[in-house]
């Protein structure tokens, strides 16, 4: 993701991005949540079950 896309991701949130120090936090935040959704993603992939279930259960993350 790129410095651009966080920044407009955390204004379309509704965070203050008014001082240029709170960037790197936003940063470090997207990289943290980003992180965290990769391994769930991958464990999900680790499990015996077909390809479009993993789809389905990926994007029903968001409904949680």
């Amino acid at each position: 993701m790129t410095r651009e896309e966080i920044i407009g991701l955390a204004r379309e949130a509704g965070f203050s991005v008014a001082w240029p120090e709170t960037v790197p936090n936003f940063e470090r935040f997207a990289a943290l949540v980003a992180a965290a959704e990769r391994e769930a993603c991958a464990v999900l992939a680790e499990t015996p079950i077909h390809r479009h279930e993993i789809a389905e259960k990926i994007r029903a993350r968001g409904q949680e």
